[in-house]
């Protein structure tokens, strides 16, 4: 077959201010660095592996703010860990409220475990909601994901199934402010590219081109 036009399934660009309900509902003081894992707590999405890690990340709460079949898991492995202080779970948002929720982060994080072409391809919608919100992010190092943080320089890449690795990332991500400003000043870049207003030519030139048929 004649190769496919591919339409980026990505939202139309907003500029959302900060809520400060976040910490407010995770119990976080104002001084605490905030990693910000959002969506569903699902298999494969490195939830665990991620709840692991920050045993040994220093000056940094991860709040998982979602629902999902693995949360009552996730739950009980905070509790097994004695690790309350350092990971929190939040209910999830509406969609419409999500965003300034959302920008009240220091960090996103999207951690897809390669499993499947499905995750090897995947470009979440949280990556795109972090950035959105202007959250630098810390993405699985899987070829999609790969494209737009490294390109756009909005953050960094790991591989979730690599401890060391993990826990490394995650520690720099923390300390180092002036990467994490940079990080957060090219997040308005991403959406020079990755927009419904920019997506959509594609999709209504393959339309014009189905009906001149």
């Amino acid at each position: 077959i004649a190769r496919p036009d591919v339409l980026y399934n990505v939202p139309e660009s907003q500029c959302p201010r900060p809520s400060g309900t976040l910490r407010q509902r995770a119990k976080i003081d104002s001084s605490s660095f905030l990693i910000l894992h959002q969506g569903s707590i699902q298999k494969s999405r490195g939830c665990f592996l991620l709840l692991d890690a920050m045993r040994d990340v220093d000056g940094a709460v991860l709040v998982f703010m979602g629902r999902g079949p693995q949360m009552p898991a996730l739950a009980r492995a905070v509790r097994e860990h004695g690790i309350h202080k350092r990971v929190r779970l939040v209910d999830p948002m509406p969609p419409d409220a999500l965003l300034p929720v959302t920008a009240d982060a220091d960090l996103g994080v999207t951690l897809l475990e390669d499993t499947c072409l499905n995750h090897q391809y995947a470009l979440p919608n949280k990556l795109f909601e972090y950035l959105m919100a202007g959250v630098p992010v810390l993405a699985s190092d899987l070829r999609e994901m790969r494209r737009v943080v490294e390109h756009f320089q909005v953050g960094m890449v790991v591989r979730p199934s690599d401890r060391h690795s993990l826990v490394k990332a995650l520690q720099q991500c923390v300390n180092n402010v002036e990467l994490r400003k940079k990080w957060r000043a090219n997040t308005p870049r991403v959406f020079e590219t990755y927009s419904w207003s920019v997506a959509s030519q594609r999709f209504t030139t393959a339309y014009h081109a189905l009906l001149q048929r």
